[in-house]
């Protein structure tokens, strides 16, 4: 049971999510339930194993160690390593193990439905992997982590698709990035009450970067880019207006970018806005996923 707790598994929704949108893109075209239900899977383990990779190396690195600002479970990791529960070498053995099972798992899924999808797969495994070990370390880089993040999330979305087509629309990569700087959003906000470790160890992240009172600036620009991506499509006619319905959460958007300017200070307000951040992402997925009802 550690191991799995160990993986973070509350947080794997958003991967869940990120699947049910990539099928919904290419709703018209049909795929074998089987495969799909296999192909989500291989994406939630390849999740939980970035998840394992990452507190290995903010292990390393120090952050979590020094941590006492982290707002648990949402930030500073989970902590098995620190609490000595799980040793470092059986998370980082854990988190290849996953990663293996996955490349296995993929060929499978490649036999069965279409070749495209190993540069699809392979792809978002090294994501996973730059994300958190060196030498790109992308969480360190500032932007580079949460363009990461959007890229990991939008490989997520073209690779369910792709189960059901060999090769995507523009419709499908428009939505998956728009989800996919959602996504970054989420991390973007949970950086925020670890900047003091994550200075302390040399993990520049975007939070650790960006001035106080200017934090909602960026979660707003990368709202603004999701958003920009639907609208984009629906001007140039590769969206249909159903597809602008996840717009109806700019008002929350701006309540966000209006909060995250102001004082931060507070952890029960940190927490809020990380909470709340959450759900905005989710409830956009979901509104992205309201295409599906209608014929």
């Amino acid at each position: 049971m550690d191991y799995l707790l160990a993986t973070r598994p509350r947080f794997l929704t958003i991967t869940l999510l990120g699947c049910l949108i990539g099928f919904m893109t290419v709703r018209d075209a049909t795929g074998s339930l089987p495969v799909l239900v296999f192909g989500v899977v291989l994406a939630l383990v390849a999740h939980a194993g970035a998840n394992l990779l990452n507190d290995y190396h903010d292990h390393l690195n120090g952050s979590d160690q020094i941590n006492t600002d982290r707002i648990s479970p949402f930030t500073g990791g989970s902590r098995f390593i620190q609490d000595g529960v799980i040793s470092p070498q059986h998370v980082k053995g854990l988190a290849l193990g996953l990663f293996l099972a996955v490349v296995t798992g993929g060929l499978v899924i490649c036999f069965l439905t279409t070749g495209n999808l190993l540069w699809v797969g392979a792809a978002g495994l090294l994501v996973g992997w730059a994300y958190s070990a060196p030498p790109l370390k992308l969480m360190a880089r500032g932007v580079f982590g949460e363009l990461g993040i959007a890229l990991a999330w939008g490989l997520i979305v073209v690779g369910a698709s792709m189960l059901m087509v060999p090769v995507p629309g523009l419709s499908t990569l428009l939505q998956a990035g728009a989800f996919g700087l959602m996504a970054a959003a989420i991390l973007y906000v949970n950086q925020i009450p670890d900047i003091n470790a994550d200075r302390q160890a040399g993990k520049m992240t975007l939070a650790v970067r960006t001035r106080a009172g200017c934090f909602g600036t960026w979660y707003g620009l990368l709202c603004l880019a999701a958003y920009g991506l639907l609208m984009s499509g629906f001007l140039s006619g590769s969206l249909t207006g159903l597809a602008l319905m996840p717009l109806c959460t700019a008002p929350f958007a701006l309540y966000l970018v209006h909060s995250l300017n102001g004082p931060l200070s507070d952890r029960a307000v940190q927490e809020t806005l990380i909470k709340r951040s959450i759900l905005h992402t989710h409830v956009f997925g979901g509104l992205m996923l309201m295409q599906w009802l209608v014929p």
